[in-house]
């Protein structure tokens, strides 16, 4: 016994070591996982704890509501839960009783044998143009912590995730920037709330969506896969993975405004595995190689170019393949299948659990709902869905709240923008000469990346097509105007008036006492000019004169002898010099003229670079 005791001690402390550096192991892993369930075949919300408890290493998990199956389920599991709040309750969250309430009845309940440990505020709330979500955004968040530090929990994080349409631009990140009329007016009080309180700054970065599926240099730039890179000349810096690239462009923006120490954190991203046949880029391979080499990536700690060292908290969009969402890729994001088999392996299984592979690499496709559910031996290539139509080209689909419209190249290879649907949007079809099925939400205007420091990849010439197209004529893009709609109420003009003057940054010393649009003094006059004020900032995008459904697009120049009201390339050269500046500069070092192959829904940022082309003609 004497003998045996030593070796009793020393297998158990053996295996203490063992179980310590496992958990040790799993605590320093940062790749989360967004839990979806807009489906109605998924396993009950236990098992799926149980689940990734017991047979993975994904300790991080968003949901996109406040489930309070979910909350139950993660109880005792040590599962990190980030709760998002929906978009439609942040108003009444902007003040302290009304986040207390909330919180009362969706997150103190469940702690602290559930890990909630972030609350999500929302999603791309800014990137939504609803002017009522943005004013109260950073209040919500506020009163959000607010009351988590009266009820004691101080560690709880109060955030809200973009899109990269925040950004007036992309590439190269040492150029990028955020949107000029948000970046001091929403962005910077909202970064300094983050740092005083020690949460992170939330993006959703997709690099799927920045692929030219017919040029192999992109795809593999996307997919981490060897690559010639693209070349900053502003950093010197060869990026070769788009994924790098991305995150270096929100750090510079952040960077811009002094906020580079506010952490980062990767709200979603991902890439599907099943879509269109036109779709490009879209494979069980490349979904696979994606979401693998992020997981290696990020775990690596090597960080980016311009934020070295440095590990980020990622979320893979997403668990399942969710059979409710409206289209054949949005469907297939997920890393399992509802019956939890893996959908390609990624490496997030724990040591001793075995990986088995679906049989057949083809899964057979189902018309109604898209190969949800796991594919069987033998299975046929997948085909485009027919469900619904007939024939011609597939339809793109987007949420009937859309912001603002989107453009797709009518023609040469696409570089599309933007990201997935919302967890449970409505959509109305749209119809349209491009099968592409854009995301619900903008993201940054991207210009054609160069590969390697001296070689240039030019996608070809391509012509700009708005889903919703204004008039052809050149002379509309350039004079239009916002005005209030003959039937909007004095209410809601001088609440107009309010949100363009107090909150959105925009100077309204004109019709102020004394200003030149002062007179005549009227609600409605004042609102004519805020609102055309704003609408001309935003870049003339035809949606930023929604105002909640009172602002009408005039091509009747409404200005008088003494107070001018200018159109939106008036305005930007007029008061934003340095940005439309910067703007053609980026542009002329970018590329030709003569090969646009930049997504934009800023009408005058675009005319903009008209101008300039005509100028070199």
């Amino acid at each position: 016994m004497a003998e045996t005791q030593p070796s009793s001690r020393h297998s158990f402390l053996l295996l203490l070591a063992c179980t310590l550096f496992q958990q040790l192991y799993a605590s320093n892993t940062k790749i989360g996982i967004n839990y979806g369930t807009v489906a109605d075949n998924l396993p009950p919300p236990s098992t799926v704890a149980t689940f990734l408890k017991s047979k993975t290493t994904i300790d991080h998990v968003k949901i996109f509501d406040a489930n309070t199956d979910i909350l139950h389920a993660f109880a005792g599991t040590g599962i990190s839960v980030t709760v998002t709040v929906a978009n439609a309750a942040i108003p009444s969250l902007s003040t302290l009783p009304g986040a207390q309430a909330w919180l009362s009845q969706n997150i103190l309940p469940f702690l602290p044998d559930t890990a909630v440990t972030r609350i999500s505020v929302g999603n791309e709330v800014v990137e939504s143009n609803d002017k009522t979500l943005i004013i109260n955004i950073l209040p919500a968040m506020k009163s959000l912590h607010e009351a988590l530090s009266l009820a004691n929990h101080t560690t709880v994080q109060v955030s809200t995730p973009h899109s990269l349409g925040i950004l007036a631009s992309s590439e190269p990140p040492s150029a990028a920037s955020f949107l000029p009329s948000h970046d001091k007016a929403i962005f910077a009080p909202m970064l300094d709330f983050l740092r005083r309180t020690k949460s992170p700054f939330m993006v959703n970065p997709y690099p799927f969506f920045g692929i030219a599926p017919t040029v192999p240099e992109t795809v593999n730039y996307a997919l981490f896969r060897p690559n010639s890179g693209v070349w900053d000349e502003g950093t010197s810096v060869n990026y070769t993975n788009m994924f790098d690239a991305q995150m270096d462009a929100v750090f510079t923006a952040m960077k811009k405004l002094g906020y580079d120490d506010v952490e980062l954190v990767v709200a979603e991203t991902g890439w599907p595995s099943v879509g269109e046949l036109n779709e490009g880029g879209v494979s069980f391979d490349n979904a696979a190689s994606y979401n693998g080499n992020l997981i290696k990536h990020v775990n690596s700690g090597k960080g980016t170019p311009l934020m070295p060292g440095r590990t980020f908290e990622t979320f893979i969009f997403s668990l399942f393949n969710e059979n409710l969402k409206p289209t054949v890729s949005e469907r297939n994001y997920g890393l399992f299948y509802p019956d939890l088999t893996p959908v390609y392996d990624v490496g997030v299984f724990i040591a001793n659990e075995e990986f088995v592979p679906t049989s057949g690499s083809s899964p057979t496709y189902n018309p109604t709902s898209g190969p949800t559910s796991r594919p069987t031996s033998g299975s046929n290539p997948i085909s485009a869905p027919t469900s619904g139509r007939t024939s011609g080209p597939s339809p793109i689909f987007e949420p009937i709240s859309r912001p603002s419209p989107t453009y797709a190249p009518a023609s040469g290879p696409s570089v599309i923008y933007g990201r997935k649907f919302g967890p449970s949007p409505t959509y109305a079809l749209v119809s349209g000469p491009s099968p592409i099925s854009e995301r619900a939400s903008r993201s940054s205007p991207t210009f054609a990346p160069t590969f390697g420091p001296t070689s240039r990849l030019a996608y070809g010439p391509t012509t700009l097509t708005p889903l919703e197209a204004p008039s052809s004529s050149s002379s509309s893009l350039k004079k239009k105007w916002c005005v209030p709609k003959e039937d909007a109420s004095e209410t809601d003009l001088q609440a107009n008036i309010d949100f363009v003057c107090k909150s959105s940054g925009i100077e309204c010393g004109p019709i102020n006492d004394g200003g030149q649009c002062f007179e005549p003094n009227t609600i409605r006059s004042h609102a004519t000019y805020a609102m055309n004020a704003y609408y001309q900032a935003s870049g003339g995008n035809d949606l930023d004169c929604d105002f909640g459904n009172t602002g009408r697009i005039t091509y009747t120049d409404p200005s008088s002898q003494d107070c001018t009201y200018p159109d939106a390339a008036t305005w930007l050269k007029a008061t934003k010099p340095d940005t439309a500046g910067s703007l053609t500069r980026a542009f002329h070092n970018s590329f030709s003229c003569t090969h646009i192959s930049y997504i934009t829904m800023n009408f005058a940022y675009y005319s903009l670079f008209l101008d300039y082309c005509d100028t070199k003609k």
